[in-house]
């Protein structure tokens, strides 16, 4: 896991994905099964003691996005260009499945 100073999130590297803090629990215990309760247990903790990260999904309204003109985030990869957006709010989806 990385912690970028300017970004309140944590991204992990082996997905190349972002993660509000109380996410990474839960993706490592249902993605990542081979990692140890002790070990998932101990990243928890270290991110836990970032103060500045959000931590829930809510706390993302408030954060100032990038402009689509600095570089990309390092370590993340590039955004996917088939979702679908609901009309009324942001919510994006890649499968019709899951709305």
């Amino acid at each position: 896991f990385i912690y970028i100073p300017e970004f309140p999130i944590i991204i992990y590297k082996v997905c190349k994905y972002r993660y509000i803090a109380n996410a990474v629990r839960r993706h490592l215990e249902y993605i990542h099964t081979i990692i140890s309760a002790e070990e998932v247990n101990t990243i928890v903790k270290k991110i836990d003691a970032i103060p500045e990260l959000i931590r829930i999904r809510n706390g993302l309204d408030k954060f100032p996005f990038p402009l689509p003109t600095i570089k990309p985030i390092p370590y993340i990869k590039a955004p996917k260009t088939n979702g679908l957006g609901c009309n009324k709010c942001s919510y994006i989806i890649q499968d019709q499945r899951n709305i």
